[in-house]
């Protein structure tokens, strides 16, 4: 038996249809967590030990975005988790990098809607391949292309920082 916690966000809109009034339902968020419960986990620390020793890609690829992202997000910082490394800004995570295999990670960054078609213009324009997923954009990424894409990725967290205001 788990003791996941589930997490989901349903969204309303009312539509008119055929001269009537109508509620269309949109999950927006389907997941879960796993409690950080310290019997469960053996009262382990995530912190940048434990991503060295897990994926050194990630936390190489992490720290590059952090560099990359630092005009546009001067108070950011490192968030260390089990299952990925945030780039945080007053205690809300901005962007995620997710270990994957062969020396690549997984970043994700969440936009508001008219941010997300200019998250996607920039990464178009800039030839970095993505996947959408409702609001979030993923990106199969390293250090090397993150220092190679840093113009983008600043302008990227922009975006992101600008949905989280919005």
């Amino acid at each position: 038996m788990s003791n996941a916690i589930p997490i989901i966000a349903i969204q309303v809109n009312a539509v008119e249809a055929d001269g009537k009034k109508i509620l269309h339902f949109s999950k927006v968020l389907d997941t879960y967590e796993e409690p950080e419960d310290a019997g469960e986990t053996g009262g382990r620390e995530y912190n940048e030990k434990f991503w060295q020793e897990k994926s050194s890609w990630t936390l190489d690829a992490a720290k590059a975005l952090l560099e990359a992202t630092r005009s546009t997000l001067p108070g950011a910082s490192l968030h260390f988790v089990k299952g990925y490394i945030g780039i945080e800004v007053n205690g809300n995570s901005y962007m995620w990098i997710h270990k994957r295999s062969g020396g690549r990670s997984l970043l994700s960054c969440w936009f508001t809607e008219p941010r997300l078609t200019d998250a996607i213009a920039l990464l178009e324009e800039a030839g970095i391949a993505y996947t959408k997923k409702k609001q979030s954009l993923r990106i199969s990424t390293d250090k090397a292309a993150i220092m190679s894409k840093t113009d983008t990725l600043a302008k990227i967290a922009d975006l992101v920082k600008k949905s989280w205001e919005d």
